[in-house]
């Protein structure tokens, strides 16, 4: 994922006077976004707006994949 166009690649606040802060691209907004629907993706779970742990259940659902796939290769040995 490429970071932010900041000099220092990282977020500021401002002060809303005298001092903007980071303003957010939607190039960039658009590909957190699909990191993050890439994951959902590779584990199964279609986005819902009433969840707000899906990302956490992707992670969780792939890594529980990955360690089954292993147990069975260990089992296999």
């Amino acid at each position: 994922m490429f970071a932010i166009e900041t000099q220092d690649k990282t977020f500021h606040d401002g002060d809303g006077v005298t001092e903007m802060g980071t303003i957010l691209p939607a190039w960039w907004l658009n590909q957190v976004q699909a990191e993050i629907l890439n994951v959902m993706q590779g584990a199964g779970i279609v986005p819902q707006k009433s969840s707000n742990n899906q990302l956490a259940a992707a992670i969780n659902q792939l890594i529980d994949d990955k360690d089954k796939v292993l147990r069975d290769l260990l089992r296999q040995a």
